[in-house]
């Protein structure tokens, strides 16, 4: 995929809401001006499995009870290549300096769903605290997908990196907030949301990434169990006989990510054996929260790890103070 390729496929984008935009529109002032020449249409990941009821092998073995190490998703599938492009000069994306690409093999029908599914999410939606989709291409071999480069990377690469200040950490939480509450808005959930896709600019400001478990929810829709990562996973998504689950999964998701960002380490990390994990979760057992975080830290977290969903805030609940929480300006 050359950038030459990439200038000569400029054509107008789709709005918030993913309806067409007005075809006199001014091309050059919608940063989403690559065309999208990829059929979207497949279905995403399948929902109601029981992750843990399932014997997981690696090379032939059942390794149910092995350890489990940091890292370790469970649950999603793999995550497709990301390649830095060139820098894109002199184009009509006169607002737009870089990208990113990601590319999966159109044979490979395990990866090339999840992206599929990401591209019908990522194109609905605008908001400055969500990666920016610009567009997409394929050939005979490869589907690729071309999103807002932010060179910093993660949140997950960040806290490695330097452990995070509770100041650090309380502006981030205040960003995620914001665009758990558009993406939410537009009856999107994330449903994989931990620091690892959590991009962050070298100015300090959130972006949400992968949506590849993503999915966009009819109204007072409840979606069956499984779907996630294993150590951000809500209690009712984990939970096959809980009876379904909705945005409120995200702010269990949310709050074990705040719990990640000020230890540096993932949460439920102490737990070294899926099946102790399971049990955990199930239970509704949250992340271990230090003693040494505040007490307005502490009760944000707290609020967020309500193991009944339905006494669990929302995103807007939060942001909209109809719930008394409050995140530490320290």
């Amino acid at each position: 995929m050359s950038i030459e390729n990439l200038k000569s496929m400029v054509q107008q984008g789709d709005d918030v809401c993913g309806n067409p935009s007005q075809e006199d529109a001014d091309v050059n002032s919608n940063p989403r001006v690559f065309q999208l020449v990829a059929d979207v249409s497949s279905k995403p990941s399948q929902e109601g499995d029981d992750f843990f009821s399932k014997p997981r092998v690696q090379n032939g073995a059942d390794v149910s009870s092995n350890p489990i190490q940091e890292g370790d998703n469970v649950f999603s599938n793999p995550r497709v290549q990301e390649v830095p492009l060139q820098r894109l000069q002199e184009t009509t994306m006169s607002n737009v300096c870089s990208l990113t690409q990601k590319e999966v093999s159109l044979s490979n029908k395990r990866s090339l769903s999840p992206l599929r599914n990401e591209i019908a999410i990522l194109k609905r939606l605008d908001h400055e605290n969500i990666i920016q989709y610009y567009g997409t291409d394929k050939d005979e071999e490869m589907l690729y997908m071309f999103l807002e480069l932010v060179s910093n990377g993660t949140l997950e690469q960040a806290y490695k990196n330097c452990p995070f200040k509770e100041s650090q950490v309380s502006h981030y939480t205040r960003q995620i907030l914001q665009g758990l509450k558009y993406l939410h808005g537009c009856n999107v959930i994330h449903r994989d949301l931990k620091c690892a896709n959590i991009m962050v600019t070298e100015f300090g400001n959130i972006k949400l990434a992968d949506f590849g478990l993503s999915k966009c929810m009819e109204d007072g829709q409840s979606l069956k169990p499984g779907l996630g990562s294993s150590f951000w996973l809500a209690p009712e998504v984990a939970n096959p006989k809980s009876g379904g689950y909705d945005f409120r999964a995200d702010t269990w998701s949310l709050g074990c990510a705040v719990v990640e960002m000020s230890t540096g380490k993932y949460p439920q990390y102490h737990f070294r054996d899926a099946l102790a994990l399971e049990r955990a979760i199930r239970k509704g057992t949250g992340p271990i929260i230090p003693n040494s975080l505040s007490h307005t830290l502490k009760d944000f977290i707290n609020k967020c790890l309500q193991p009944d969903p339905n006494k669990r805030p929302t995103a807007a609940d939060i942001t909209g103070g109809r719930e008394n929480i409050t995140i530490s300006t320290v």
